[in-house]
């Protein structure tokens, strides 16, 4: 079928575009008119020339509702990955709900409009839950959501939202899938990572199995109407102090010791997967996969820190160090 894909250029709108066509589906890909969109535009139009399919690549905003209600035309499917993301939603939650809402609901209206009303496939996030240190795991689609910020909040009246609607649609609640290639995090960001408790749960999920699971959720009948979890199943349930201990690894700087961390609760948890694995067949990947791509794609920068590798690790984690209170 065509199926129309917002948010097409992001890191996992490509992988979502590159499965879908992979699936045998013609994509028509939305996003806004950037550099880095031309660029990804031109080489996902190589894969689908490869496997024989149709790219349709249209720029624009999402909260256009002109643009829209043309672009969902003769679709069958819609994924909707179009969205800002923290700490970004934070810092301007104004344009957050304009974008994270205002814009889904464009697309939710778009698609009541049709005569055929093609199936929306919205990806949510494990954090909808809330805080969970101290709860027991794991989560499912019956355990109770709580938004805790602008960003959460926006996912759970976006699910409300597609809920009371007249068109047929899929919920994902995706886990923690970090990108290996992420170059732009900040102090701030490093600093919120070590205020954060070493035992808070994750599922970690590999980007690639998130976007099979969505291309299967366009057409697979036993998906429809269902909220699923996308984690990485039980291989990839870890720590909050693993995920550091990782990124450590990979740039040579040697044991995180525990102190270094505060005692904060955050919003992952380990996921109930067992009904989406058997819908939409979609784990591969593991959590030593995403170490691996870690460690390759630091080789360089683990290379130049080897000479002040130890006042470098001094020196860091004294910056992201907890203040006792």
């Amino acid at each position: 079928m065509l199926v129309l894909l917002t948010g097409a250029f992001g890191n996992l709108g490509m992988a979502t575009a590159e499965a879908l066509i992979r699936a045998g589906h013609d994509v028509r890909a939305l996003d806004l008119d950037t550099k880095l969109g031309r660029s990804r535009a031109a080489e996902l139009k190589k894969l689908a020339v490869r496997s024989g399919k149709n790219l349709d690549v249209r720029y624009g905003d999402i909260r256009d509702t002109s643009f829209i209600r043309h672009a969902v035309l003769e679709c069958g499917a819609v994924i909707h990955h179009a969205a800002i993301l923290p700490p970004k939603t934070e810092q301007s939650p104004e344009l957050a709900r304009a974008i994270n809402f205002g814009g889904t609901e464009c697309v939710v209206r778009a698609i009541e409009e049709m005569r055929t009303p093609a199936r929306l496939v919205f990806p949510s996030s494990v954090s909808v839950y809330g805080p969970r240190l101290h709860e027991r795991p794991p989560v499912s689609a019956q355990t109770p959501t709580y938004g805790t910020d602008e960003y959460t909040r926006g996912k759970i009246a976006c699910e409300e939202l597609i809920r009371g609607s007249r068109i047929p649609w899929v919920i994902t609640r995706v886990g923690v899938s970090p990108d290996p290639g992420a170059s732009s995090v900040t102090l701030d960001t490093l600093r919120m990572l070590f205020r954060l408790s070493p035992k808070n749960r994750i599922e970690y999920v590999h980007r690639d199995d998130v976007a099979r699971a969505l291309a299967a959720a366009v057409s697979e009948p036993a998906a429809l109407g269902k909220t699923l979890m996308l984690g990485g199943g039980k291989g990839c349930r870890i720590t909050h102090y693993d995920l550091i201990q990782t990124l450590f690894d990979a740039l040579g700087l040697g044991h995180v010791p525990f102190e270094a961390f505060g005692d904060e609760s955050y919003y992952t948890d380990w996921m109930d997967t067992e009904e989406s694995q058997r819908i939409l067949r979609f784990q591969g990947g593991r959590f030593e996969d995403y170490q691996a791509e870690l460690t390759r794609r630091m080789a360089p920068v683990r290379f130049a820190l080897r000479p002040g590798r130890s006042p470098l690790r001094w020196a860091f984690l004294s910056l992201v160090r907890p203040r006792k209170r």
